[in-house]
């Protein structure tokens, strides 16, 4: 039960240690991002120098896959993992013991959402005896709690109401006293509990009830997100169960007991459909029987139910809770939210997969392209990169349309000599005439981007036919609406392939600042060089200045801002969210 973008993995510091496996020390670091992760222990892999190294990098990548859904992958990473921590009995080190411990653990733990159940009971005993053989208090915890959820899925009743209290009870000991997610896991004890009671007919309704109530307020003080999330999707359908429909209700969504309104935060039905498995989509479906509402989005993330089961790969689930949103909100909603969904789940993968080894914007291009070929659900959702040289943008006099043609789709742009790529960021002069004008009748952004351009060529003394510009109206097509929105799908990303932001403000900051499209192209440039050291620049007073304001992503909000069109604003809103999920933990 962790939050999905942020992972409490075991990787080396990196103030003090440069590699992974080769550190002396290892701690657990925050990490928010799945590509930090996948970065930090592919690195280790290839730095590993013995093999013990080598299975808790592999521990790492297994954790990672199956923290994010995709168990398979995690199964075979593991089944790796295993075989470099060998226990012949007796003669292995405890550090080697201890790890094979933790695979063990993991290993479980995706054969579980497998629905391979004697293959995660047979891990859960392993772990367990070694736990037990260790004196890891720890690793005994997980497993008898682990050991009893799929007792009860194979029908063992007796054995996992014995289980799961031993669980509650070593968090309750003196030995996880000091752990730091001893409440996470006492929580999850007491809703485990709650749910085997629940199987158990009425006569066993108020000891579920009980252990509902219970993990809920255990699970408020772990300060897990989806920790709670389940605890309240617990208590619902034990409420529900107990005839109590309206407090089942206010749990099932988040209510705030106060008002009656959603109080933002993640709900059970998020919760359950990002980790998919026979089991939670039985919960799912007891959730919605009571009343759930699928359109809730979580006010951090801006994720719904249904992105988290996207996200989560199983089919299945998620074409389910497809038709539940058509049932609740009709054909043209549920098409709509799935498209967002997917385009979502396009984002993540680009920033958490392909772009996890690119070091400089010339690798994320690549990158970039790279993935577009190779997987044809990106091609769906999002748009190639065109750049316009800039020699041929200067001798065409004007900003040019995407239908003049002299956009040039990366490679390509690359295999004539294009070394940089300047994004621009502008207000548009004309909006409403002629179906939208980026420009006046003097030229005035035109001009501008040639000055500034031209001075980044100075500056970097390079010519300046080895510069490239991206501009929205050269490079988004502008006559066919299906290509045009996989554009706008893909901004945050043409941002991040360019080696430069510059925002034409001129003399006219402030007018800038209020345009709803420059606001979110502002929050990208900001994100990006915070975090990868981007470059970005005003054009002002005929001048290039180095951005030295110190925005707050999270108070920065294009959706709130000035639109000559208001269709556009769920587009601004969508992109603000994106922003938002990025940021989230920084």
């Amino acid at each position: 039960m962790l939050e999905p973008d942020v992972l409490h993995l075991r990787v080396v510091n990196k103030q003090d240690h440069k590699h992974v496996a080769g550190a002396s020390e290892i701690t657990t670091v925050r990490v928010s991002r799945f590509e930090e992760a996948q970065g930090l222990y592919t690195e280790a892999l290839r730095e590993a120098k013995t093999e013990l190294e080598q299975a808790r990098a592999l521990l790492g990548l297994g954790a990672m896959a199956r923290r994010f859904g995709r168990y398979h992958e995690a199964v075979v990473t593991l089944d790796e993992a295993l075989a470099l921590v060998p226990d012949d009995g007796g003669s292995q080190s405890t550090p080697t013991l201890a790890l094979r411990s933790e695979v063990l653990g993991e290993q479980g733990v995706s054969h579980r959402h497998l629905d391979e159940f004697e293959d995660a009971q047979k891990a859960w005993q392993a772990q367990l005896a070694l736990g037990r053989r260790l004196g890891d208090a720890a690793g005994e915890c997980r497993a008898i709690g682990n050991l009893g959820m799929v007792s009860l899925l194979l029908g063992e009743t007796s054995a996992a109401r014995q289980q799961l209290r031993e669980r509650v009870r070593l968090t309750q000991g003196p030995d996880l006293e000091s752990h730091p997610r001893r409440a996470l896991w006492e929580a999850i004890g007491h809703a485990r509990l709650a749910m085997l009671e629940l199987t158990q007919g009425d006569d066993r309704l108020d000891a579920a009830l009980r252990a509902a109530r219970e993990a809920l307020r255990v699970s408020d003080e772990s300060r897990d997100k989806t920790a709670i999330a389940f605890g309240h999707g617990i208590l619902a359908i034990a409420l529900a169960r107990h005839g109590d429909v309206l407090a089942a209700r206010e749990h099932a969504d988040r209510l705030d007991p106060a008002s009656g309104a959603y109080s933002g935060e993640r709900t059970p039905l998020m919760a359950f459909c990002a980790e998919p498995s026979t089991e939670h989509l039985a919960y799912i479906q007891e959730l919605l029987g009571i009343g759930a509402q699928l359109q809730l989005a979580e006010t951090e993330t801006g994720y719904t139910a249904l992105d988290s089961a996207v996200f989560g790969g199983d089919e299945h689930v998620w074409a389910y809770i497809l038709a539940e949103w058509e049932r609740q909100a009709g054909a043209k909603a549920a098409a709509a939210a799935l498209r967002e969904a997917r385009v979502k789940l396009a984002l993540r993968k680009m920033f958490q997969g392909f772009f996890a080894d690119a070091t400089s914007p010339a690798q994320v291009r690549q990158a970039y392209m790279h993935a577009l070929h190779q997987d044809a659900s990106l091609a769906e959702q999002l748009d190639v990169l065109k750049v316009v040289p800039f020699a041929a943008y200067r001798d065409h006099g004007s900003l040019p349309r995407s239908s003049e043609e002299l956009q040039v789709d990366w490679p390509e742009a690359e295999d004539m000599g294009i070394q940089i790529v300047v994004f621009l960021s502008y207000r548009w002069r004309e909006p409403l005439k002629h179906g939208g004008q980026p420009d006046d009748e003097n030229g005035t952004v035109f001009n501008s981007v040639v000055r500034a351009v031209t001075e980044i060529a100075r500056q970097r003394k390079m010519d300046p036919n080895h510069i490239a510009v991206w501009q929205d109206y050269a490079c988004i097509d502008q006559d066919n609406d299906d290509v045009k929105l996989r554009g706008i799908n893909s901004l945050m990303l043409f941002i991040r392939c360019c080696d430069v932001v510059v925002s034409l403000v001129d003399n006219e900051r402030e007018a800038y600042c209020e345009r709803a499209w420059c606001r979110a192209e502002i929050m990208f440039a900001e994100l990006y060089r915070k975090r990868f050291g981007s470059g970005w620049f005003w054009w002002q007073e005929e001048a290039l200045q180095n951005v030295e304001m110190d925005i707050d992503i999270r108070s920065l909000r294009p959706s709130l801002g000035q639109l000559s069109f208001d269709a556009d604003r769920p587009l601004t809103r969508f992109l603000e969210l994106q922003g938002r999920v990025m940021n989230v933990v920084d």
